[in-house]
């Protein structure tokens, strides 16, 4: 498949690489000819060519790299591995599974909240000589 992408990619820069050279000299015709006209016309081409192609780009490299793919969440947007860790983590005989997987999940949240806050270190207790 990257393949036929790379070809598709190919051809069409090479179209717009055609159009635009066509354009630019008909934007230089125009300039020498004194045509504001079509002098604008051609600018206005050329930058829709260049924006095109911007956008190809941006296609081309988007299939070439796809994301990669999501790992599964729960409802409380924690990973399978995180969902082991809230059921051994809380020992309240009277919690449910869902019970820890949600007061986890707050924790979580909370934790990164005074990461981003500067309320929380990663080098705290961490020793410095």
């Amino acid at each position: 498949m990257a393949l036929e992408i790379q070809k598709v990619h190919a051809r069409s820069m090479e179209a717009y690489d055609a159009a635009l050279a066509d354009h630019n000299a008909a934007y230089l015709n125009a300039v020498a000819t004194g045509d504001v006209n079509a002098a604008a016309d051609a600018a206005m081409f050329m930058a829709a060519i260049q924006a095109n192609r911007a956008n190809l780009n941006a296609l081309a490299h988007q299939a070439l790299n796809p994301p990669p793919p999501r790992v599964p969440t729960n409802q409380y947007g924690l990973t399978a591995e995180e969902q082991d860790i809230a059921h051994s983590s809380f020992s309240d005989p009277r919690m449910t599974k869902d019970d820890m997987e949600k007061l986890y999940a707050h924790n979580k949240q909370r934790y990164w909240h005074m990461r981003q806050t500067g309320q929380y270190s990663v080098d705290q207790g961490s020793l410095k000589r």
